[in-house]
């Protein structure tokens, strides 16, 4: 998979110090490989030992957007990197709540901080505790973007006889992850409940009336009993980019004026499609529908992480190594 080395409305996670580190290892190595004769085994290992960068995971794996949440001691700290133009906050704790989790119980994949979001509903209610930001890949040949998280389902437990929502089948139901066309704030995301993980829909984004659309299910379980972190992939991108894995793909749900934005049109040749793989579960795929069908909103989106949680219970889940790629081919 190509990326575009966007600009960015946000300032750099990697830090100067650590870039500086991982580049004077790798001249190091590159300096030792010169002068080590073929024959001089051990200080070829050496130089090949030098290549492991000692900085933090977002600088020594660059992507067009990176945040391993390690450099902070408070969520407030996020929105030096995380900023949405017309925001105040990128941080909305709105019956939820943000916290840095040390991994006391469970090591985060790149330590000391993963993001725990967590939400907490007594009653039936609508709670949400997540961090955003938006892009701009400042290019006309963007047909995608792809994002990767580590996450680790800390607690997705209704209360006892909580009713369930409208027709689902679930009792809580909350949405983790999102990209969202900065326009209509309509978009595309990953929601959990207590039994199992779906894609889907996410409309009227960061507006009261957020609405989760229960769509394909990829995950058969409460993700709560994933003790470990899992990773997770999303893609959405033009049915022809060589970033998706080899998948059939699914009419999604079908948006309307009322509830879409625009009504739906003939699909055109190449519609944009989302895709989500994770470390235990295999590719799934919706044909996306209205204006997201056209990949002219993905070079300039919104992207959320967190809870935005519908239900009665406890909905708590950490991030790790959240990264975003444009995708040009």
């Amino acid at each position: 998979m190509k990326t575009y080395g966007a600009r960015t409305r946000v300032a750099l996670a990697c830090s100067t110090l650590a870039l500086a580190s991982c580049e004077a290892i790798l001249g190091l190595h590159d300096h030792v490989l010169a002068d080590a004769g073929a024959t001089d085994a051990n200080a070829i290992d050496a130089a090949l030992d030098a290549t492991t960068c000692d900085g933090d995971f977002c600088a020594c794996h660059p992507h067009d957007f990176c945040d391993d949440f390690d450099p902070y001691t408070s969520v407030d700290q996020l929105q030096n990197h995380w900023q949405v133009p017309g925001f105040s906050s990128s941080t909305i704790q709105l019956g939820g709540s943000l916290t840095l989790d040390n991994g006391t119980s469970v090591v985060p994949p790149s330590p000391p901080n993963a993001l725990l979001s967590t939400v907490l509903l007594p009653n039936e209610l609508q709670g949400a505790g997540f961090v955003m930001s938006e892009m701009d890949a400042s290019a006309d040949a963007i047909v995608g973007v792809h994002l990767q998280v580590r996450f680790r389902a800390v607690s997705i437990e209704p209360t006892d006889g909580a009713p369930p929502i409208l027709d689902s089948g679930v009792a809580l139901f909350g949405a983790v992850l999102a990209v969202v066309n900065a326009t209509t704030k309509n978009g595309v995301g990953i929601a959990m409940s207590e039994q199992g993980a779906y894609l889907g829909y996410a409309l009227d984004v960061l507006a009261v009336g957020a609405r989760l659309v229960q769509g394909k299910q990829f995950l058969e379980l409460n993700p709560d009993t994933l003790t470990e972190y899992t990773e997770l992939d999303l893609i959405v991108a033009k049915r022809s980019s060589k970033a998706l894995p080899t998948v059939d793909c699914t009419p999604g749900p079908v948006l309307t004026d009322i509830d879409g934005g625009a009504p739906d049109a003939a699909l055109p040749a190449d519609p944009v499609v989302v895709v989500v793989e994770t470390s235990v579960t295999a590719p799934a795929c919706e044909i996306l529908s209205a204006e997201l069908v056209e990949p002219d909103w993905l070079a300039n989106p919104i992207f959320m992480v967190g809870s935005v949680v519908k239900g009665q219970g406890d909905f708590s889940v950490d991030y790790d190594n959240f990264t975003l790629d444009f995708v040009t081919e």
